[in-house]
């Protein structure tokens, strides 16, 4: 009876600690969990100022990594924040361009900052309206150019979720620090909560097949002027419902629920894509209890379908997302 006793009191006491780590897991593992409270939907998306196109003091860098796709290889543009500290870790942002378009397209090559958004990120940085992130600009493309016909971007779109959790993660957040312990699987998925993927257009319909087949490695997607389009469940031309339950069904099928992610989305009122997008969007807010309390939509009067428009929604976004403590 006392050895019975014994047994049944262990195994409450170790029944109490590993609820203990979970909880404790759980608290470090959602960072991203009230990061939408705290925002103004209704404030306007504002232009991004004259001055912070102008070069900070401050100034990030930008390097190229190459990583393994099959038997090739491909590149990012990699901009590490200024004072980049490997002592330190990082939150981590995937940001995929849009149709037409390639890596070098947002913030610039190495050596050769491109239209002044990466000044505005160093200068937000430097003013201490956003905290220090590292910013991942991939391709979908297979190549170094970007002017492919929409035949090789429906492809790419569609291949690049494998190509991002075997190949880019591990190669980037091996090289740089991030809060991944290590590029296992197991520790990649553990970090999600400090990871994003966003896009625009074509690479907001890119943000939708992250979020629908890769949850496990990101918590935090912001797509941006694009719908969910395409997809094995979701063929193209789908209806709205449609299309929110084939995104519903593949979160579930995941295994997370509506405390395990956020959606911040936007457009333009103007924009080609709006007209496909709010309605989906509208159709998802019917499922209360999964998208509820963990999506924003934004829609910009005027806005139209533009690259000085993605720029504006990431200006806007980013720092909202990732404010200085």
């Amino acid at each position: 009876m006392k050895k019975e006793v014994k047994f049944l009191v262990a195994a409450l006491l170790a029944s109490l600690t590993f609820v203990g780590v979970c909880a404790a897991q759980e608290q470090t593992e959602r960072p991203f969990a009230n990061k939408l409270s705290a925002i103004d939907v209704n404030a306007p998306i504002k232009a991004i100022p004259r001055e912070y196109a102008q070069p900070a003091q401050e100034r990030g860098e930008l390097v190229r990594v190459d990583y393994p796709v099959g038997d090739g290889t491909k590149y990012a543009v990699v901009y590490l924040p200024y004072g980049y500290d490997a002592a330190k870790r990082y939150e981590i942002a995937y940001v995929m361009h849009g149709g037409g378009d390639n890596q070098n397209m947002l913030l610039g090559a190495p050596g050769e900052p491109g239209n002044g958004f990466k000044n505005a990120i160093d200068n937000l940085i430097e003013k201490g309206e956003m905290s220090p992130i590292i910013i991942v600009a991939p391709s979908f493309y297979s190549g170094d150019r970007g002017d492919r016909g929409m035949g090789d971007a429906f492809r790419g779109v569609q291949e690049f979720p494998k190509e991002l959790v075997e190949g880019l993660m591990p190669t980037v957040e091996e090289k740089y620090s991030t809060f991944a312990d290590s590029t296992s699987p197991e520790d990649l998925a553990k970090s999600r909560g400090h990871r994003l993927f966003t896009g625009f257009s074509m690479g907001s319909l890119q943000t939708w097949l992250v979020l629908t087949q890769q949850m496990k490695y990101f918590a935090v997607f912001v797509p941006l002027s694009g719908d969910y389009w395409i997809g094995g469940a979701n063929p193209r031309g789908a209806s709205p419902n449609d299309k929110a339950d084939a995104i519903a069904k593949a979160i579930e099928e995941q295994g997370f629920g509506a405390d395990d992610f956020i959606i911040y989305a936007a457009t333009g009122s103007k924009d080609i894509a709006e007209p496909n997008m709010t309605p989906m969007i509208d159709a998802m807010k019917k499922n209360d209890a999964l998208f509820g309390k963990n999506m924003i939509y934004r829609v910009k009067e005027g806005g139209v379908h533009s690259f000085p428009a993605f720029q504006e929604y990431l200006f806007n976004v980013l720092p909202e997302l990732y404010k200085p403590e």
